[in-house]
């Protein structure tokens, strides 16, 4: 009965993106990554980033990314499976349960994790770079993170 409580208390939402192969997992109440943080874990390969990532990849066959934000986790599935109420209850399940279990944000994440302060605006960024950083920052990302994703880091190349 507690249990049942708790998961009712943590329940996430499932959103559609215009990715018909992924799923985003988000509630206002839960923390996956810390504030302005990121974790992508682009296949199995990377389940080591963090724990959820595992248990995910661990649990379904069918998860080929994931990728977690401080309010929500996007499942990306191989193209060859779909999205059934079954399989995205079971998900959803999954998920709750985890977080029922894990309410903290595992404290010993840090290689998988990217930050999102590449678009702050330096003292010596000329007027164009500025503006990019402007319009990714303040227009591109918030977009990108609405559908489930990030935009990643900019290179020091740029």
């Amino acid at each position: 009965m507690i249990r049942r409580t708790l998961s009712r208390c943590y329940s996430l939402l499932i959103k559609e993106t215009p990715n018909p192969d992924c799923l985003k997992f988000e509630s206002s109440l839960v923390e996956f990554v810390p504030e302005g943080m990121t974790c992508d874990c682009p296949s199995p390969h990377y389940k080591s980033r963090h724990p959820l990532a595992g248990f995910i990849f661990d649990q379904y066959p069918e998860a080929r990314a994931v990728f977690l934000a401080n309010q929500y986790v996007t499942i990306t599935k191989f193209n060859h499976f779909h999205w059934n109420g079954t399989l995205q209850n079971s998900m959803l399940d999954l998920l709750n349960r985890y977080v029922v279990a894990n309410p903290a944000i595992p404290p010993e994440l840090g290689d998988g994790l990217e930050g999102n302060d590449d678009t702050r605006i330096l003292p010596d960024d000329d007027e164009v770079v500025q503006c990019i950083k402007e319009l990714l920052a303040g227009n591109v990302r918030p977009m990108v993170q609405a559908d489930g994703g990030n935009i990643p880091r900019i290179s020091s190349a740029v």
